[in-house]
This record gives structure tokens, sequence and C-alpha cells, in this order.
């Protein structure tokens, strides 16, 4: 015995341990160089390289009792958490849950697990892939996997230090800074949206603006970001209210409310001066599917018929892209009015817009005459008849002049005009009519002005940005969703148009700061900057967030460094 011990210190096989029992024997028992190295297998020159290392590693206090005595931390196996983690993966498949629901579910317990390993998990076990199956078979499935938490203020003490994951919340939190500077919470607070017993109205109005800027179409999928935290710490909340809460609260709201909020926006964006005084206004019919549908009948130039739906209004500056107002309580018999009363919405600052432009079934000659008396400047199109392209065609060629436009891309088109001034029907003032030939139509077209200031040229040039009122309708079409209406109640649907070009206004905002990106889309700024995973953690006065790696983050980052320290002397709620 006493042999088998002396031979475990001197035949040392652990590269560790040979190392200790010859510094030792070479600094210690002051044995040479030479032969320690011979009693250890090594070289003199190595011994003599580790003991000038292991000196200078000494003087550097870089070296002490646990270079070579490792003290093992109590605690779980590794491998036994992986065993763990293999038998909630079996049990939950043989559920006929998807590796998506398994993912989900388990994120929620505290397990961060890939696709892969769940993949090669269920491979290893010999489960086949699942049968296809519809949202609502995977909701009632993932539903009795776990309950999404109840939405409640996140609770600073009990959650700091702790680390949460997001699959997509994490991708809209840079919009932060942007919503601080814009004074956003100042915005709902005046506009006096409701609260409830446990959430603020500002919670919950960011709650609506977080799933806008994520792009989600409807809130009845809940299933998708219920239990994400990073949409939670977007709205200052653990998680996002459920459907039905978000749901309801869209019942509370009135036009009233709504018309304050944006008057708060439309005073911000003026104040930050982007917002110009020329305003290009178009309507769009935001389509109901439902069978049961009370609502009018309204053409929708998307699907190119007539067809139920709520009839809106939209205002938008032609320079930036940006919407200034918004009205989904429109009916046929407002429907001309819509412009005065866009007029008195801008005229409650004092001031009045200094030029509308609108194409020529927006409004009545009636209401053309009115704006000309209150010294308000419009652009807008004269309806052709037989009768009036008649006259046209008498007009000599001489009586014809010739001019240059800018296009859009910088090319220059060469117009044939013709100005008149006119008396429409039902008025008693003269109004500039223009008529334009050549534009790439068939038939002319007739533009009707009060301004007498400006060109021929110039104000073909304003009328043509006029189409880009119809490209940001597009757009919240495609990306925020806007013909998928969920409800007949008007009052909803004006509250959901509210939050979607609030949600437009700040991806227009941020892209202006986005080097080389300013005009694309918001569904291509999505993509490219703000969906996207990550983590983040609670520390005492800060929160620091990681996002996964993108091409284009490093632009945005760079973007959002003007917007530092917004919060600089208020209070997190």
């Amino acid at each position: 015995m006493n042999k088998d011990i002396k031979e475990f210190f001197l035949n040392s096989t652990h590269i560790t341990h040979r190392k200790y029992e010859a510094m030792r024997a070479l600094c210690v028992e002051k044995i040479k160089a030479k032969d320690v190295a011979k009693r250890f297998g090594y070289s003199p020159f190595s011994i003599n390289a580790m003991k000038r290392d292991f000196v200078n590693a000494i003087k550097n206090n870089q070296i002490d009792s646990r270079h070579f005595f490792v003290t093992k931390n109590p605690g779980r196996n590794p491998d036994a958490d992986k065993a763990q983690l293999k038998v909630k993966i079996i049990r939950l498949r043989k559920q006929n849950y998807s590796i998506l629901d398994i993912k989900s579910a388990l994120q929620a317990e505290g397990n961060r697990v890939s696709h892969d390993y769940i993949d090669r998990v269920l491979s290893a076990e010999g489960f086949a892939r699942l049968p296809k199956r519809t949202q609502i078979e995977r909701k009632l499935q993932f539903s009795k996997i776990i309950k999404a938490p109840r939405s409640h203020s996140i609770d600073w003490n009990i959650d700091k230090g702790q680390l949460f994951h997001s699959e997509r919340g994490i991708g809209i939190l840079p919009f932060l800074p942007l919503l601080a500077r814009l004074c956003v919470d100042q915005w709902i607070e005046f506009a006096e949206y409701p609260g409830t017993s446990e959430l603020s109205s500002v919670q919950n109005v960011l709650s609506f603006i977080a799933l806008k800027l994520a792009g989600h179409n409807r809130y009845s999928q809940d299933d998708l970001w219920a239990m994400d935290r990073g949409f939670g710490l977007f709205s200052g909340l653990n998680v996002l209210p459920k459907d039905g809460t978000l749901s309801s609260y869209s019942y509370r709201t009135d036009r009233h409310m709504n018309r304050r909020f944006l008057k708060a926006m439309f005073e911000q964006l003026k104040k930050l001066r982007l917002l110009s005084s020329q305003v290009n206004m178009d309507f769009t019919a935001i389509p109901h599917w439902g069978d049961a549908s009370v609502l009018e009948n309204n053409w929708s130039g998307k699907y190119g018929k007539r067809l139920k739906s709520v009839l809106s209004v939209l205002c938008q500056d032609p320079d930036t892209g940006i919407f200034c107002y918004s009205n989904a309580e429109i009916r046929h018999r407002n429907e001309a009015e819509c412009v005065l009363e866009f007029v008195d919405f801008w005229k409650d600052g004092g001031r009045k817009p200094s030029c509308l432009i609108f194409d020529s079934k927006f409004t009545t000659y009636e209401n053309l005459e009115k704006l000309d008396k209150d010294k308000i400047k419009f652009i807008t199109l004269r309806r052709r008849s037989k009768k009036l392209l008649a006259e046209l065609h008498k007009i000599p060629d001489e009586e014809w002049s010739s001019t240059k436009v800018e296009g859009p891309s910088r090319k220059h088109m060469r117009l044939k005009i013709h100005e008149s001034e006119i008396l429409l029907n039902k008025t008693t003032r003269y109004f500039r009519q223009i008529a334009v030939s050549g534009n790439g139509h068939e038939k002319e077209a007739f533009i009707l002005t009060n301004d007498r200031k400006r060109t021929a040229s110039q104000i073909i040039r304003q009328y043509g940005k006029r189409w880009n009122v119809e490209k940001g309708i597009s757009e919240q079409i495609e990306f925020f969703h806007l013909n998928k209406l969920s409800s007949s109640i008007v009052v909803k649907v004006d509250f959901d148009l509210t939050m979607t070009i609030a949600a437009h206004n700040f991806y227009r905002v941020i892209a202006m700061d986005l080097a080389g990106f300013e005009n694309e889309t918001s569904g291509s700024l999505s993509s490219k900057f703000f969906d996207n995973g990550g983590q983040f953690k609670i520390e005492n006065d800060s929160i620091i967030v990681e996002m996964k790696k993108k091409r284009h983050l490093q632009i945005l980052m760079e973007a959002i460094k003007k917007y530092k320290n917004p919060l600089a002397g208020k209070k997190k709620n």
C-alpha cells in the first residue's frame, strides 16, 4: 500500500500534476534543471522556460493555488439537465405538438433550446413529422401546453438580474428612444385614452403600437406574442395584454380621443419641422368581409369594385411621407365636407395649410369656393365630360404652349398646356384651369387651382406628388394590413387606423436617420432592421439589451445615437 501511494506522487500522469512536481523539485528541493528534466520527462530547455514563465506569473499575481488544484463548484450535473429536457421534449411530442410549439413551451419555462436540438432529439427517438394543421388547431393545441401570464407592470425588483429571451419583441425596442424624443406618452395623456385598474393608458396604447411596429395583422393571433417578454418591455409590462383585452379596449375609445391624439402628434411633428404646410388628401376603403355587415358600399381601388367597407380619409405631407390626419368615420352624406373638417383641424393651432392637393371627386365645387374665400390654396382635377373635351379640341394649336416638367425620377417630360380662367357651376368665383396634354394618358387632364403665383410647370409637378399618398396607403395595406378589417364597428376601426398611421410615421421619422434607406418602405425597413430577436437583462439603473447579429444593425445603432439618454431626468413608470 505504501509503495502504491509513493508511486502516485513520484510517477504523475496528469500534466498539471507533473508541472507542479517539476516546479517543486526545482524551486523547493533545489534540484538541477537537467535532473528534473530527466525525472519528469522534459528537456532542460522546457524546464528553464517553464520556470521563467512561472516566476513571471507569480510576480504579476497571475497564479494561485487554483492553477494546480481545481475546486469543483457544487451543483447539478449538466447531463442531468439535458436528460430532463429530453424527457420534456418527448412528452410534448407524444401529445402531437410541433417543434415550434415545443420550443415556445420550453422557453416559457426558462429552458433555452434551438430548433435543431429539438429536431435531433425527436429524430433519435424515431418520431415522424406531424401532419399540417390549421391556425385554429395549433392555437387550441398550444393553449393546452401553458397558459400565458397575466399582463401587469414590470416589477423592477423581482425581475432585476434575470435574463429574458425574445423571438421578435427585441427588434422594435430601438423605437423607444424615438418615442421618448417625440413625447408620445404626452400624446396619449392629452388624448385622454382610458386606463384600467392594472394598466395605464400609456401601457395600453403602447401595446397596440408595439404590434403595429412588428407588422402583426390580427390581435387574435396572440400565440405569436402573448408570452414574449420583449414586446412586454416595450410597453413597460411583463407581457402584452391578451387579444380579448386589446379587443375590448378599442371599444372604449371614441373619435374625440383619436382626434386629440392626432392633434398632439401633428403639433409635435410640426415643431420638429417634419411637416410642411402642403398636404395630399385621399380616401381609402377598408373592406369588411363579414356576412352581416351594415357598412356602406365604397369603391376599392385594390379590388377594382365597390364593396362593404369603412371609408377613411388620409392626409399626408408630400415631401416626408408622414401622415398628419386620418378619420375612419366618413359616411356618404359627409364625404364632401372632409376637406373643411381637416382645415378646422389644422386651424386649431392658429394657422392655415398653404396648399391642399386632392383628386376630382374629393369634394364639391361649392367647397372649393369656400377654400378660396378662406384664402387656402388648392390643386385638384376637374371632372372630364364629353362637352368639356369637345370645347378643348376647338382651341387652335397656336393658343397652346409647351412646358417642361420634371418627373419623379428627375426625367423631364415635354407637355402641351392651355391656361384659362373659368367659372364653375354653383360658384361665383373664377378659378385657374390648366389643360394638360401629352402626359401619357389618352385624354387630356384639367387641373383646377386658385394658386396664380406658381407657374403651370410647378402646379403640375406639385399635383404629381399626390401619388405619394396612394403609395403610402398601399404601404399601409401591405405591411400594416389595413385591409384586414376584423370588425364593422367604426369606432374600433378609427382607433386602429390612428395607431396604424402613428406606427407608419415612426418608421418614416427613423428612416430619415438611416443613411441610404430614407425611401425604403416600412416593410423593407422592418425586414432589414427591426425583425429581430435577442435577450435583455434588467440591472439596477439600466436595461442591457443584446440583439441577434444582422447586416444592417450597425447602421441602426449609429442612427439612434442622436436619441441618447432621451429619458434623462425621468423616472421609470
